[in-house]
């Protein structure tokens, strides 16, 4: 995999080309000043480290494309009760072989995604402890999914302090994002509702999201979050209602530790 070869930041990803160039238009002044054969060899071997700089990051480019299609295929796979663990192991082991600092970062955020999924609440905020500060991190939409991430670990520990801090930060990222990336925040804006005791406001909310184009895993999610919200406010008799009607569905473990939880704290 070349952009484990040359790990290279995305950012700087046009830096290689760009010496190539300059190199390329420097050995060619060169030439036209000397006409000399020394100068006519380099001129020639500037030109063939041209082409390699440009093949090698057109190949890159392909590889960074089919990496983000693999890695967002394997998450749309962690389906039901077993689903999460079945998919940590080999998403360990993928994370622990990439060199590439982003596409390391994202392996391993995507690993998180799955802990928080089987509710391994603790494993999921050591992992995000190890990884590089978030304004270190190479673009806002890594920064939201490392914020959320944490927002989600915190919330599902019923930890209303460190919920706090994370879910500011998660505010303080949303405008650096795209439209999408926002809407996949609010479930956890909904959480952090509940947590905050502030139930008819999440109940609001949850009325608001449109539902028709969620799988049943994400219909599932807002159904926990709905009967945490009516149990917050007394309503235990509507919130065992809808519990009756998913909990024989195929549950991430995480949903369904919500579902028969109360609206506070929970223990990992």
């Amino acid at each position: 995999m070349l952009l484990d070869l040359f790990p290279i930041p995305r950012r700087y990803a046009r830096v290689p080309g760009a010496l190539a160039v300059a190199l390329v238009v420097a050995l060619v002044t060169v030439y036209l000043n000397e006409r000399t054969p020394l100068a006519a060899g380099l001129l020639v071997a500037g030109v063939v480290v041209l082409i390699l700089v440009y093949v090698i990051r057109a190949r890159q480019k392909k590889e960074w494309i089919a990496f983000f299609q693999e890695e967002n295929r394997r998450l749309l796979e962690i389906k039901g009760a077993d689903g999460p663990a079945a998919y940590i192991p080999g998403q360990r082991a993928r994370a622990d072989k990439l060199r590439h600092p982003e596409l390391k970062l994202t392996a391993q955020l995507n690993l998180c995604t799955a802990l928080l999924a089987n509710w391994d609440n603790g494993e999921a905020l050591a992992l995000l402890r190890r990884l590089p500060p978030p304004e270190k991190m190479p673009n806002p939409t890594l920064r939201l999914v490392y914020w959320t991430q944490l927002l989600r670990a915190h919330l599902q520990l019923g930890d209303r302090e460190g919920a706090d801090g994370a879910y500011a930060m998660t505010m303080r990222t949303l405008p650096e994002v795209s439209d999408l990336m926002k809407i996949g925040c609010l479930p956890y804006e909904i959480h952090y509702r509940i947590l905050s005791g502030e139930y008819e406001l999440a109940l609001k909310q949850l009325g608001e999201l449109p539902r028709k184009d969620l799988d049943e895993a994400g219909r599932d999610l807002l159904t926990a979050y709905r009967s945490m919200a009516l149990r917050g406010l007394g309503a235990s008799d509507k919130a065992a209602k809808l519990v009756q009607k998913v909990e024989g569905h195929d549950l991430l473990p995480a949903t369904r530790k919500l579902l028969l939880s109360g609206a506070g704290p929970e223990q990992n």
